[in-house]
């Protein structure tokens, strides 16, 4: 399965854990919740998100433990060339493995993501959101300003040789603007509910899926930084 541009710059900021059931937890992964790190400054919340441009629909992130457990449940439909194609999707995220689930066609993937062990041996950061921070310097990106989405004051970072900008609150981001030839989408939060309970439903892995392995992420991520000449 091949990772949009805009779909990796994003999994900077959302994705520097994995995801697994919790039956799966590798002794890393539970170590480096259990030490504290965190991705997001929140302990839990929901935002819901509102897609435009090539991509319309809606998403609903749910997330807890500071953002080292999440559930996204994305319903999309992209028009390109007179080509429309829907999709309805949960991401999982809760360990050593991030899942992409297509829900209508019932299969998915299954992406290590070694940048978490890479991260918990090499690093003493317990915020991943600074480390995501450094990665975007590092694939040439950099802060141009400050806005307010949702009523939240967000740090504007733009990455220009991949056409994209992030409005990132509490290592969060808001709002994503990618822009692939002809092409612009755009995705803006506009409800945060923070501190909520979430039902443990919300992070289940559906038993009726077929999933197979695919690249990890952080070979993506490398792949992305290379298009940046860096």
């Amino acid at each position: 399965m091949k990772k949009p541009i805009g779909l990796i710059v994003a999994l900077i900021f959302s994705s520097l854990t994995g995801a697994c059931s919790r039956s799966q937890e590798t002794s890393t992964v539970a170590s480096v919740r259990d030490a504290g790190h965190r991705r997001y400054q929140i302990e839990s919340g929901i935002v819901e998100y509102q897609m435009s441009g090539g991509q319309n629909g809606s998403e609903t992130i749910y997330f807890d433990r500071w953002g080292m457990r999440e559930a996204k449940y994305t319903r999309t439909e992209i028009s390109f060339s007179g080509i429309t194609q829907k999709t309805n999707t949960l991401t999982l995220i809760d360990g050593e493995w991030i899942y992409v689930l297509d829900m209508d066609k019932r299969t998915g993937t299954k992406t290590k993501n070694t940048l978490l062990k890479t991260i918990a041996e090499k690093t003493g950061k317990k915020d991943f959101g600074e480390i995501g921070e450094q990665m975007l310097r590092d694939m040439g990106g950099e802060k141009i300003g400050s806005e307010e989405i949702a009523g939240k004051p967000c740090d504007v970072w733009e990455v220009k040789r991949l056409g994209s900008r992030s409005w990132v609150w509490k290592s969060i981001a808001l709002k994503t603007q990618v822009k692939l030839g002809g092409l612009e989408m755009t995705s803006v939060a506009t409800l945060i509910e923070e501190g909520v309970s979430i039902p443990d439903d919300k992070f289940a892995l559906p038993s009726d899926v077929n999933i197979i392995e695919s690249e990890g992420i952080d070979k993506a991520l490398r792949d992305a930084k290379g298009k940046t000449g860096k």
